[in-house]
């Protein structure tokens, strides 16, 4: 059989609930035939048993959720009225079976959220039982049982729930506690995997002028060029990350290759990288820049859109703020890309304010 889907209903909601409180019902209707000596029932006592079935129909609704509206007001009123028709159709032995029955309904709706409508039901049941028994002279011995069962079944309806919410919150916690280390694990496992490709990808692209280091005699001119043309790229990709797209990458070492001094910079926490029309036109840029001369190119997280290239060299000194679009969805602004060159020193810092 089904067991509980969730514990929104204390379990209650499920099939498996509800055909054993059928069952219940059942044996209680075949103590009460027996109880009878089989003979013909009264119609209202009939009629109490089938509210108190209603009753665990309504109870064990299949909606995993405390009831509502008329669903939560079902469960009392057949309940009570059960009780009620039972009391006045029966003496007191033939109507302990079904009273005590009805009470458990009422309890059980503590069980599955509906606390205060479950202790108000269960005080109006056991009002009904004191008035009946006042008003009919009952001996103690029948109505005390007829009060301590529905009592003690209150009781455990309140424990139940109080129980199984922090059972249910417990697990909770450890299932909180236990997604949060799995992803911690994740993520520190997918940084390692990242780390370890970024240093396979500088090995091999260190690697050959390592090896040509070491096997060759002497260090000439050339050598020593293609180590620092090395070194700066494999300092790029450490500072300046979001930059290394591959048109830039090649204009820049070929802007170093003829003596232009090249400064890339970007924020370590920013790993993506800039789009294809802000790399050409940087890299436009950079081609144009006559050497000496000292290039920096930055960008920001306070302004992800923006590309900052400053050149300083015989060609004076210029500054471009150049928008890349692959981060903004918005058209590029003319002021945002644009291009300040001077020879005169004293417009240096008008171009960079």
């Amino acid at each position: 059989m089904e067991t509980a889907r969730g514990t929104g209903a204390s379990g209650l909601a499920t099939p498996a609930a509800r055909w054993t409180i059928v069952l219940a019902w059942v044996c209680v209707t075949a103590s009460w035939l027996i109880d009878s000596s089989f003979t013909a029932p009264p119609p209202l006592a009939v009629l109490a048993h089938l509210f108190a079935l209603g009753g665990v129909f309504a109870l064990t609704d299949p909606r995993d959720t405390p009831l509502t509206g008329a669903r939560a007001l079902a469960v009392p009123i057949l309940a009570i009225s059960a009780t009620a028709l039972i009391l006045v159709s029966s003496d007191g032995s033939e109507s302990t079976w079904l009273v005590n029955f009805a009470s458990y309904l009422t309890a059980l709706q503590v069980a599955r959220g509906n606390t205060i409508v479950g202790l108000c039901a269960s005080i109006v049941q056991a009002l009904c039982v004191i008035v009946w028994a006042v008003s009919t002279s009952q001996p103690h011995d029948a109505v005390i049982p007829m009060l301590t069962i529905p009592t003690t079944a209150l009781i455990l309806s309140f424990i139940w729930r109080w129980a199984l919410r922090g059972i249910v919150a417990r697990e909770r916690r450890h299932r909180s506690a236990t997604a949060e280390s799995e992803r911690r694990i994740a993520a520190v496992n997918a940084a390692a995997i990242r780390y370890q490709n970024e240093l396979d990808a500088i090995g091999r692209q260190v690697r050959p002028s390592l090896l040509r280091l070491r096997d060759s005699a002497a260090l000439d001119e050339a050598s020593l060029t293609e180590a620092m043309l090395v070194e700066s790229a494999v300092r790029d990709r450490i500072r300046a990350h979001r930059l290394q797209h591959p048109r830039l990458i090649s204009a820049v070492e070929r802007a170093r290759s003829r003596g232009v001094t090249v400064t890339m910079l970007s924020d370590l926490a920013d790993q993506a990288v800039i789009g294809n029309d802000a790399a050409e036109r940087i890299a436009d840029a950079l081609e144009a820049t006559e050497a000496p001369a000292a290039v920096t190119i930055s960008t920001s997280l306070r302004a992800r859109s923006h590309i900052v290239f400053v050149a300083e060299g015989i060609q004076g000194h210029r500054r471009m703020q150049i928008h890349d679009a692959s981060t903004v969805r918005s058209a590029p602004d003319d002021a945002l890309a644009n291009s300040v060159p001077t020879d005169n020193p004293g417009a240096r810092g008008d171009a960079l304010g």
